[in-house]
């Protein structure tokens, strides 16, 4: 049987590069649903209310659990790992960043539980559906937005999603693999060996 490897990092750690190179790789459901919902031009951190950020967050979850099961049921019994690009533990740290972010301006007591739902609900499905994480962690990459233009992808927001993941990750009982190493090569062999281990 296949292992299910799921990949965890804030944004432009090299998930997707090791990912789409490692191949059978489920995509991230992120940009076709944000496409989808709220147009070509808009971004990840651009969502401006809480339940914007609820209903799109729960969007994603069932859209990336689809998507993970209709690739899983279609690979070949042979194939040694799927990756899944994006796991749900990166979810629920976008979750915790977005509404932090909206929360510090208003006060949202009553959607706090809501919030506290999808995180749990992210972690069951991690729990019940990965063979393993691989977490990539920041410090080995340049941002790509340099001028910090972009809510997701500025220093701030990438370091404070980071921080929840490595919160996140050791809420979960499946085995997790720390990455060392920013060269391609290096982290899809450690992924592989990782695979064998579980």
């Amino acid at each position: 049987m296949p292992k299910i490897i799921a990949f965890t990092g804030a944004g432009g750690t090299g998930k997707t590069t090791v990912a789409e190179a490692l191949s059978n790789n489920v995509p991230s459901m992120v940009d076709y649903l944000r496409k989808n919902f709220y147009g070509s031009t808009a971004h990840y951190g651009d969502l401006t209310s809480i339940d914007e950020i609820i209903r799109f967050q729960y969007g994603i979850l069932f859209g990336q659990y689809i998507a993970e099961l209709l690739t899983i049921s279609n690979i070949d019994e042979d194939v040694a790992i799927i990756p899944i690009e994006r796991s749900s533990i990166d979810y629920a740290a976008y979750m915790l960043n977005q509404s932090d972010f909206i929360m510090t301006k208003k006060k949202y007591t009553e959607k706090q539980s809501c919030i506290k739902h999808y995180v749990e609900q992210c972690i069951e499905h991690a729990n019940k559906n990965y063979d393993g994480i691989v977490y990539f962690p920041t410090g080995m990459f340049e941002p790509a937005d340099k001028d910090g233009s972009s809510k997701e992808r500025d220093n701030k927001s990438i370091n404070k999603t980071d921080s929840y993941i490595k919160s996140l990750i050791t809420r979960v009982n499946v085995p997790v693999l720390q990455l060392k190493s920013k060269e391609v090569k290096s982290r899809i062999k450690a992924v592989k060996q990782f695979a064998k281990l579980l």
